[in-house]
């Protein structure tokens, strides 16, 4: 069989952030948002050590397990992107709010989210669980007087025949997915069923009809920041971040954010 004459790599694009090009400038965007403030949750909640703890790594890759697993969490509090859109997101954000550089960006993408989620499944997830809770209601002081119990509905899409009944996957038991009573309206799509207990927190005052405000408040408060760098040809890079407003001000204090996560 006769071969193919090999074909020249296509250069892969490191760009990342909004660019805007107009003869000798360039004009880069990113995305800081509520970034700042879910990392400071994430440290103080101290999520990175039990995930370092349970989830096993692969030295080959250049993004751990870990970090992954983080960015998606982050990802669904802000935007609720589908993964196949997650890497698109990622490179509208500041880098080092998700702890990446631009080759980890570059090499970023649905397949290895995949295969991240795999190293998830096989994590004893009530051992995660119970080690995180028990550790956020010693830092954060919560009382457990009063507790909710939440249940809610994921909808599915699809036939999901695998999941007709419970069967063991990789050694562990999986859920049934089937139709009942939706509480997003859809009884014509299968759900599953599941239950959180909780206990609300108090971040801020709100003057609304509402005793405590929702976290989607909350990150939707800080959406409009953004870094703007701005390169004119033969000169330095020029900065620009949205200024805080009073109320962003208050909360970032409170939280004890560092300013330099809102100026860099």
């Amino acid at each position: 069989m006769k071969q193919k004459p090999n074909q020249p790599k296509r250069k892969q694009n490191l760009e990342f952030g909004n660019i805007s090009r107009v003869v000798d400038k360039t004009l880069t965007t990113y995305n800081i948002g509520a970034l700042p403030i879910l990392n400071k949750i994430i440290e103080l909640s101290k999520i990175e050590d039990f995930l370092s703890d349970r989830i096993l790594e692969d030295k080959r890759c250049n993004i751990s397990n870990k970090n992954i697993i983080l960015i998606l969490f982050k990802n669904f509090l802000v935007a609720r992107e589908p993964i196949y859109g997650v890497a698109e997101w990622v490179r509208q954000q500041a880098p080092e709010l998700l702890n990446l550089d631009p080759v980890q960006i570059r090499n970023f993408n649905d397949d290895r989210i995949g295969r991240c989620l795999d190293r998830l499944f096989d994590v004893k997830h009530s051992s995660l669980v119970l080690a995180i809770t028990a550790h956020v209601v010693k830092e954060f002081n919560i009382s457990l007087d009063e507790l909710h119990n939440d249940s809610t509905t994921i909808t599915f899409h699809g036939n999901y025949k695998d999941a007709a009944q419970e069967t063991r996957e990789r050694g562990k038991l999986t859920k049934i997915i089937t139709w009942g009573n939706n509480k997003d309206h859809r009884p014509d799509l299968k759900q599953l069923l599941y239950t959180l207990t909780i206990e609300s927190l108090q971040i801020y005052h709100e003057e609304r009809d509402c005793r405590k405000p929702t976290t989607r408040r909350i990150i939707d408060l800080f959406q409009n920041i953004q870094r703007h760098e701005l390169v004119v040809s033969g000169s330095e890079t020029t900065r620009f971040v949205t200024e805080l407003s009073s109320v962003q001000e208050k909360i970032r204090r409170l939280l004890k954010v560092p300013l330099t996560d809102y100026s860099k």
